[in-house]
């Protein structure tokens, strides 16, 4: 037996178990784009969001976690963060993620990791900062 799911658009009918009715997932995607005030005011939104470029070429060239993780504390300034709070501030998956990228970067001359107070949980525990050149 399928269960029966409510469409995700909002429409109130019901699938038979999928997130969307047919075609109702774009009826949803055009709506939000014309609420936001057309589809590069969207992207704007979306990449303020997620903190990096939306990149439309055709190979996957996102860029990947430790990245990310890079960039983020290239863009602290030097101030210092715990694994716990890059995970939030990046939405990563979980905290190894994060782990398993400063723990190497502290081993460079680029950055510092050490035990001192994270500038966002205000925390006392191991956090990593860029050093400034």
């Amino acid at each position: 037996m399928t269960s029966t799911l409510e469409c995700l658009c909002g429409c109130g009918l019901q699938t038979k178990g999928g997130k969307f009715l047919p075609g109702h997932d774009q009826k949803l995607r055009a709506a939000i784009e014309q609420a936001v005030g057309g589809l590069s005011q969207l992207r704007e939104l979306a990449e303020t969001h997620l903190g990096y470029p939306i990149n439309t070429e055709l190979s996957d060239t996102s860029p990947t976690v430790p990245q990310r993780i890079w960039q983020f504390l290239l863009d602290l300034n030097g101030r210092q963060i715990c694994d716990d709070c890059i995970t939030v501030e990046l939405r990563l998956k979980q905290r190894q993620q994060s782990q398993q990228t400063t723990k190497p970067l502290g081993l460079t001359s680029d950055f510092n990791r050490i035990s001192g107070t994270c500038v966002r949980c205000q925390q006392i525990k191991d956090v990593i900062a860029a050093v400034s050149k």
